[in-house]
């Protein structure tokens, strides 16, 4: 039967050195191969920096968060007033997870379940049962019980973990990331909620949901109806990004739009969009902003003078608050950090100046047909104003429903995409050479990554 493809996609991966890349595509294989997991488990995972938490969640001596990463666990821990460490949660003596609480405090130590053996939140041992029994025996010096350590990072008030103890420092594996975003001080932000699902698809449909503006018109016909101007994307290294809109169709649009238009209805009826049905990235502040817009300014004002007082009464309503604007963030600075980037392999940050969206994904466990998508929203707060800070877990997406209108119109797509991908009339996903620049750009990577065993170096992207 010529021409018609028989071999199940699923059953295609053979050799990551073996495959190749256009400019505008990558292998179905990606996102539906258990071997194809499975090399990302051995060299990916272990060898890239990962988010782990805020520094806000562990502010005392004692707290913790376990971060689970395919059948890793690793505890995040405030050892003391001025130090954050990471080990492997496991105990020594026989590999039982030390700690099986998500978050916690452990000031007192860290107690094994199974024999009672525990350790002091510096990683040190601080028990072990009949210790006596052991006398002579090798390897049992103070220092081999100590829990095993993992390199910890900070950067935009996230600790990071990675496995690999040669990586490179976090603020060289994150450029130009802490260049770009510099001034938005966003260390100086806090969770204002904090959102975990279970999706049943592979984490890397997840990552290419979000990584592209190219979905907007079909996907979120409300933000498309308005603002109707497509993306531009680029790479920058391992990370990319894209920005919405693409400023010459904006500029072709505008041109033609009606004369009539009042800008300032225009401007707050789509942060009041934003603002209801996100619940991020249009704060209470700018949302005060938009309405002042339409109760302080003459109709007729010029898009542009419109544009500019929004700027200016969202900097006074963040500052009447009590909160801290960021002082030196500049427009220029804004408009480098675009709409959205992705940070290789798994997280993903939309900014504005008080008001960020943060994705991560990762897959859930071994199981490569699910993953957990971790969602943030941060914001500016006086101080003592910020709230505690609340996880909320949803094990289905149907569970989730009622939440968060926006981000349930993006859910809809995802796992019709894992079961299509599956189909024999699939063989390669294709991305647009404008506007999904970060989607090629991350397989790419992550395919370097792939073909090169965890004992060799990576490639220079």
């Amino acid at each position: 039967m010529s021409g018609v493809n028989t071999v199940p996609p699923a059953a295609r991966f053979t050799d990551p050195a073996q495959a190749r890349f256009t400019p505008s595509s990558m292998p179905v294989e990606a996102y539906i191969s258990a071997k194809y997991a499975g090399l990302e488990d051995e060299r990916v995972w272990p060898r890239t920096w990962q988010i782990v938490c805020r520094e806000e969640e562990i502010p005392n001596v004692g707290d913790f968060v376990t971060f689970n990463l395919v059948e890793e666990s690793i505890i995040v821990i405030r050892s003391s007033e001025d130090e954050v460490q990471a080990f492997y949660n496991v105990c020594r003596h026989r590999g039982r997870r030390l700690v099986d609480a998500e978050r916690g405090n452990r000031k007192g130590g860290m107690v094994c379940g199974f024999h009672g053996w525990s350790w002091n939140p510096d990683g040190s041992n601080k028990h072990v049962t009949d210790r006596e029994d052991w006398s002579g025996c090798d390897r049992f010096a103070d220092e081999d019980l100590k829990l095993r350590s993992v390199r910890i990072e900070k950067w935009a008030g996230w600790y990071w973990i990675c496995m690999d103890p040669t990586i490179e420092p976090l603020l060289d594996y994150l450029e130009p990331l802490p260049d770009v975003f510099r001034n938005f001080e966003l260390e100086s932000m806090r969770i204002a909620w904090y959102k975990t699902l279970i999706v049943p698809v592979n984490w890397k449909v997840m990552i290419d949901a979000f990584n592209e503006g190219y979905h907007t018109s079909a996907t979120h016909p409300q933000v498309g109806k308005r603002s109707p101007f497509g993306t531009t994307s680029g790479a920058a290294g391992k990370h990319s990004t894209f920005t919405f809109p693409n400023p010459q169709r904006m500029v072709e649009r505008m041109i033609s739009s009606p004369p009539d238009t009042d800008h300032r209805v225009q401007l707050h009826d789509a942060l009041k969009d934003t603002y209801s049905t996100l619940h991020s990235l249009v704060s209470r502040y700018r949302m005060r902003a938009g309405e002042r817009l339409v109760e302080e300014l003459p109709d007729g004002m010029p898009l542009q003078e419109v544009a500019m007082k929004l700027g200016q009464f969202h900097r006074e309503e963040v500052e009447k608050s009590g909160a801290k604007w960021p002082e030196k963030l500049t427009q220029e600075d804004t408009q480098r950090a675009g709409t959205d980037w992705h940070m290789f392999p798994n997280s993903i940050l939309l900014p504005t100046a008080d008001c960020v969206l943060w994705y991560r994904s990762r897959p859930n466990g071994a199981d490569h047909t699910s993953c957990i998508w971790d969602v943030w929203s941060l914001e500016r707060f006086a101080e003592g104003e910020e709230p505690s800070v609340k996880r909320e877990h949803y094990p289905t997406l149907e569970s989730f429903k009622g939440q968060n209108p926006f981000l349930e119109q993006d859910f809809s797509n995802v796992a019709a995409v894992q079961v299509g991908m599956r189909s024999r009339g699939f063989t390669e996903a294709r991305t647009s050479p404008l506007q999904e620049v970060p989607i090629n750009n991350f397989h790419t990577v992550l395919y370097q990554y792939l073909a090169t065993p965890p004992d060799e170096t990576v490639p220079e992207v």
